[in-house]
């Protein structure tokens, strides 16, 4: 799993970084796996892109691929509505703060039909959205 790979080699690195951006359900989890290894996380923000596409799955299973008891870490309790580890919504939970692509995307993932689920963890949490893109009259 990205997110877990990448969660070693920040605590593995002689610097820190002083920032961390992920971006959608495959990176989503670096602050939550930077708790569980018990590591300093820098401040950081979650951009999702596209939040149909979460990264779920059984957490037995992930316990498994990554050798961990998953139901004994509390940062990754959280369950989305079908019971499954979402890496998208560890992100969510973990993350300082979360933004989407654009301010109609913010307020459209906090709706029940665009939502995908995680709408209520987004309302509790919050999102800004950020224009995705360049200013074509400036470059």
């Amino acid at each position: 799993m990205w997110s877990w790979a990448v969660a070693h080699c920040i605590s593995a690195l002689p610097w820190k970084p002083n920032f961390l951006h992920v971006h959608d359900w495959h990176a989503a989890a670096i602050p939550a796996f930077l708790q569980v290894l018990e590591q300093e996380c820098p401040p950081n923000l979650l951009t999702i892109h596209n939040l149909s596409i979460q990264g779920k799955w059984n957490p037995i299973d992930v316990g498994g691929w990554i050798d961990l008891d998953v139901a004994a870490e509390a940062t990754l309790r959280p369950r989305d509505v079908h019971g499954d580890l979402n890496m998208m919504q560890l992100g969510i939970y973990t993350s300082d703060a979360v933004s989407t692509v654009s301010p109609t995307y913010a307020k459209e993932v906090l709706l029940p039909h665009f939502g995908e689920d995680l709408g209520a963890d987004l309302q509790k949490i919050g999102v800004t959205g950020i224009v995705n893109g360049i200013g074509v009259e400036v470059f």
